[in-house]
């Protein structure tokens, strides 16, 4: 596997991870999340969605309302080297 097809498969498990945990599917969370970041306080994540991500889709994130961002509880990536 080249490098540029490892990030790929890198990548495609984090999106995985991060719709398991708000109710997207991986291609979801590629197209329409734009930033994670840490909580200041070390409890979470913020989720930053994109300003064209559908109704249909934002009905599917609980919580998600018109500030396009969501506050998570924390998320393990360390999954992403479980497969």
């Amino acid at each position: 596997m080249s490098n540029r097809q490892l990030e790929e498969a890198q990548e495609n498990r984090h999106n995985e991870i991060i719709g398991e945990h708000i109710g997207l599917s991986a291609d979801e969370v590629a197209e329409y999340v734009t930033d994670i970041q840490d909580q200041d306080n070390g409890t979470g994540h913020v989720i930053y969605f994109s300003i064209a991500i559908p109704k249909s889709v934002r009905d599917k994130v609980d919580g998600l309302g018109d500030e396009l961002y969501l506050n998570t509880g924390p998320i393990d990536f360390d999954e992403e080297g479980e497969q």
